[in-house]
């Protein structure tokens, strides 16, 4: 082969292969780059997805359908969520802060538990004799104030129970 031919056309094909070299080089950067990107993505995806799950569960507790087996307990309840029928969902009974249920014949308080909010509870004048769904409120604390006079309370409520919410700022009369 001709010298004068042979050094241009090794001259392109030589830059052509510093070109593609380059080229090469600089999309594998790239891809590098994306599929680092791509690994942060998935890692947020992950995220959100255990982000939702917890969501879901709290949503899930949020709208548990709470039975209250003392039916004027019910009414009480009812009454101060101005909801007189259907389900009562653990939401609603923590929205409620004054609970006026007073002379209503209520026996049980199961339910009571569940209305965290409570700063006021009028319980005057029942047959309550065990209050420990009352001591499981979490939300009783300083300042609340519960009355349960004119009420028959067992030996645990009236030794173990109220000294537990004393304990914790409630004022109690019984």
């Amino acid at each position: 082969m001709n010298k004068r031919i042979a050094i241009p056309i090794i001259s392109v094909l030589t830059v052509a292969a510093i070109v593609l070299c380059v080229f090469y080089f600089q999309e594998t950067s790239r891809l590098n780059d994306t599929q680092d990107e791509i690994v942060g993505l998935e890692e947020n995806i992950s995220a959100l997805e255990t982000e939702l799950l917890e969501l879901h569960a709290e949503t899930a507790a949020l709208t548990l359908a709470v039975f209250l087996p003392d039916a004027n307990l019910r009414t009480a309840i009812r009454k101060a969520l101005n909801n007189p029928q259907g389900t009562i969902h653990t939401y609603q009974l923590e929205a409620i802060a004054v609970l006026e249920a007073s002379q209503m014949g209520i026996s049980d308080v199961t339910g009571l538990e569940y209305c965290i909010s409570l700063h006021l509870i009028d319980l005057e004048g029942n047959n309550i004799s065990d209050l420990a769904p009352l001591v499981a409120n979490r939300g009783l604390a300083q300042g609340d104030f519960v009355d349960l006079r004119d009420n028959p309370l067992n030996n645990a409520s009236v030794e173990l129970y109220i000294p537990q919410l004393k304990q914790r700022g409630v004022v109690v009369e019984y």
